[in-house]
């Protein structure tokens, strides 16, 4: 993560990432539908892997519902697409569920922009987990290499 990560402009960018969940891509129940012609290998293999997840979105797009789905994407996507497809940003939410933060991050990234008042109340009965992320965040920068900016040609 870096400064951007705390600012204004962090706090628009989850917003934006939370409602691409809830609107778009959880809007269809099949991940896959209108996917026929997508000419990038790697956006197809994360729908896939995606797709895997969508019953768990059947009561709606929450927090706790996208770190499960989160949660279960990474265990596949490191069984079945990481060697083929590096990507920081899955090793970092690797890291975090090893170390035993990614509830916390994933609170931290969607929990103030759905519900205020639940996130104030986890981050309360889960102060030394949401602490201990906090301090990892900070002293963290975190950038893609070059090479991983999968876009179809």
């Amino acid at each position: 993560m870096n400064m951007e990560s705390l600012s204004q402009r962090g706090a628009a960018m989850k917003e934006l990432l939370f409602k691409g969940y809830k609107e778009k891509l959880f809007k269809e129940v099949n991940l896959l539908k209108g996917e026929e012609n997508n000419k990038s290998a790697f956006a197809r293999a994360f729908l896939e892997a995606m797709n895997k997840q969508s019953s768990v979105v059947s009561r709606g797009v929450t927090t706790a519902s996208l770190t499960m789905i989160r949660t279960r994407f990474i265990l596949d996507w490191y069984e079945t697409n990481a060697a083929k497809y590096p990507h920081r940003l899955f090793d970092y939410h690797q890291q975090l569920l090893r170390e035993g933060m990614f509830e916390a991050y994933n609170q931290w990234l969607f929990g103030t922009v759905e519900n205020l008042t639940a996130y104030d109340s986890w981050t309360k009965s889960h102060a030394y987990e949401y602490k201990g992320f906090v301090a990892f965040q900070k002293a963290r920068v975190f950038r893609i290499p070059a090479g991983q900016y999968y876009q179809a040609k």
